[in-house]
C-alpha cells in the first residue's frame, strides 16, 4: 500500500512540475503579448512609405483583387482600387478620407472605422442583403515590414499586404497584374498543374478561380473543385495554396509558374493543341499572310483568281477545329474552314476534313475530303478547286511545334516547322 502511495506522490509532483513549465513557457502574460502585437502593428502599417499592395479576397470562394493602401500615422488611410462594377473599366478609384485603427479583441484587429468607398464596396449588403460577403475588419496573423497576413474577422478569407517598391507607381501595381493575366489566360488558355503524380487541368483563369478537372476531362461538373487566386506582377498568388501543396506564391519562369515542388504550365505542345480544340471547344487560326515562300505562292495564285472579277477580294482565314456532337473520349473529326471575302463581307466559306495526328511536340496533317456541301462546291469548281486543293495538299507533313510569344500560353502564338524541309510554314493563334 505504501508503494502505491509513493508512486501517486511522484506522479503528482511530476504533473506539478509540468504545470510550472507550461506556465513559464512565455516570459510575458497573454495580455502583455497582445499589447506588444498591437504596438508592432501600429508601427508596421505606416512603415510602407510608398503604400501596400493588398491582395484582397472578399471570402474564401472569391477571386482576389488588388488594392493599394497608404496608412497615415494620424489614423487616416487612402485606399485605391480598380472596380469595373462601380467605375468605367480600367479607372482607378481612391478614397482618402477613411480612418483606420488597431484594436484588441483577444488579438490585434485591423479595422476601418469609417466607410471607405473602395474597401467597403466588398462588404456592402447591396440590394440582395448579401453583396460580396467581404470583410473590413481583419485579424492580424503576421505583421512585418515585408508582409502582413490578415484573416477576415467575419468570413475568414485570408488577405495579404506587401510593400510597394519605392520606384513603382500606383498605376503600375494594377497594370502589371492585368498584363500578367493577359499573358497567362488570354484566348481561353488551359493550364496544367503538375506536382509529382498529381496532374490536372486548370480552367477559367480569367475569372481568378481555377476550376480543376482530370487531365483528359473538360469542365462542367455541377460542384467543381476550385481554387481562388490573384494575378501579380511576377506570377499568381493562391489564397490557400493548392490541394496538399500549401505554397501560395507561384513565380513565372521559363518552365511555367513555379511554386514549391509544383509547376503550372501548358504541358507538351502536341497534347496542348489537341486538348485546346477537344476539351475547350476552341479553334486554331492559321495565318494566310505570314507563311513560307512556297505556301505564299500557292495562296497568291488562289487569291489572284478571285481578284480577276473582284479586285478587293482577300483571303480571310483558315481555321482548324474539332467537330463532335459531344466529346466522350472517342475520336472525332478535325475540320479546316476556308474563307475569303470582299469589302469585309464573306463571299465563300467551306469546310474540309483533315487527318490530324498529335505527338508530344509534333503535329501531322493530311488533307482528306470536303466536309460540307459548301466545301464540295468549292472543290468541284473548275477554277478554284485545283488551286485550293494544291494548298491543302501542300499542308501534308509532320511539323515541329514551338511557341512564339508566351511558352505558358500557346494560344498567343504557335509556329509549325516542317520536319523534312526545316522551313517555317505556318503561324497559328488560338480562339476560344
Amino acid at each position: 500500500m505504501k508503494r502505491y502511495i509513493i508512486l501517486l506522490l511522484v506522479a503528482v509532483v511530476a504533473l506539478a512540475g509540468c504545470k510550472r513549465e507550461e506556465e513559464n513557457f512565455f516570459d510575458r502574460s497573454a495580455a502583455e503579448r497582445a499589447q506588444d502585437a498591437m504596438i508592432n502593428a501600429r508601427t508596421i502599417m505606416p512603415s510602407a512609405t510608398n503604400g501596400w499592395d493588398m491582395y484582397y479576397f472578399a471570402n474564401p470562394y472569391s477571386s482576389g483583387v488588388h488594392m493599394t493602401l497608404k496608412f497615415n500615422t494620424n489614423g487616416q488611410v487612402a485606399v485605391t482600387g480598380e472596380h469595373s462594377m462601380r467605375t468605367s473599366k480600367g479607372t482607378l478609384k481612391t478614397d482618402t478620407a477613411s480612418v483606420w485603427d488597431i484594436v484588441n479583441d483577444l488579438c490585434p484587429i485591423l479595422t476601418f472605422n469609417t466607410y471607405n468607398d473602395v474597401l467597403h464596396f466588398w462588404s456592402d449588403p447591396m440590394d440582395d442583403g448579401v453583396g460580396y460577403e467581404g470583410d473590413y475588419e481583419f485579424i492580424i496573423l503576421e505583421a512585418s515590414k515585408d508582409m502582413v497576413r490578415l484573416k477576415g474577422k467575419k468570413y475568414g478569407a485570408y488577405s495579404f499586404m506587401f510593400p510597394i517598391p519605392a520606384d513603382k507607381t500606383e498605376e503600375a501595381v494594377f497594370s502589371e497584374s492585368t498584363l500578367m493575366s493577359q499573358r497567362l489566360f488570354s484566348n481561353g488558355n488551359i493550364l496544367t498543374y503538375s506536382d509529382n503524380d498529381n496532374l490536372v487541368n486548370l480552367y477559367g483563369g480569367t475569372t481568378g478561380i481555377f476550376e480543376v478537372t482530370e487531365y483528359d476531362k473538360a469542365p462542367g461538373a455541377e460542384d467543381p473543385e476550385s481554387y481562388t487566386f490573384i494575378p501579380t506582377s511576377d506570377g499568381i498568388f493562391f489564397n490557400y495554396g493548392f490541394r496538399d501543396n500549401k505554397t501560395t506564391r507561384y513565380l513565372l519562369t521559363d518552365e511555367g509558374l513555379q511554386g514549391g515542388t509544383a509547376t503550372i504550365s501548358a504541358g507538351p505542345l502536341g497534347d496542348y493543341m489537341q486538348r485546346y480544340m477537344v476539351l475547350n471547344e476552341a479553334q486554331w487560326n492559321i495565318s494566310v499572310t505570314n507563311v513560307c515562300d512556297s505556301t505564299s505562292k500557292l495562296l497568291a495564285d488562289l487569291l489572284a483568281y478571285y481578284q480577276k472579277s473582284k479586285p478587293k477580294s482577300v483571303l480571310r482565314d483558315f481555321t482548324i477545329h474539332y467537330v463532335a456532337s459531344k466529346y466522350e473520349g472517342e475520336p472525332g473529326t478535325y475540320v479546316l474552314t476556308y474563307t475569303y471575302s470582299t469589302d469585309g463581307k464573306k463571299n465563300a466559306s467551306g469546310k474540309f476534313v483533315f487527318d490530324v495526328q498529335f505527338d508530344k511536340e509534333t503535329i501531322t496533317l493530311q488533307y482528306k475530303e470536303p466536309y460540307d456541301d459548301a466545301g464540295k462546291n468549292i472543290i468541284n469548281n473548275a477554277n478554284i478547286g485545283p488551286l485550293l486543293t494544291k494548298v491543302f495538299e501542300a499542308m501534308k507533313g509532320t511539323y515541329d511545334i514551338a511557341t512564339t510569344t508566351e511558352k505558358i500560353n500557346p494560344t498567343l502564338g504557335i509556329s509549325l516547322t516542317n520536319k523534312q524541309t526545316s522551313s517555317l510554314v505556318w503561324y497559328l493563334t488560338g480562339t476560344e
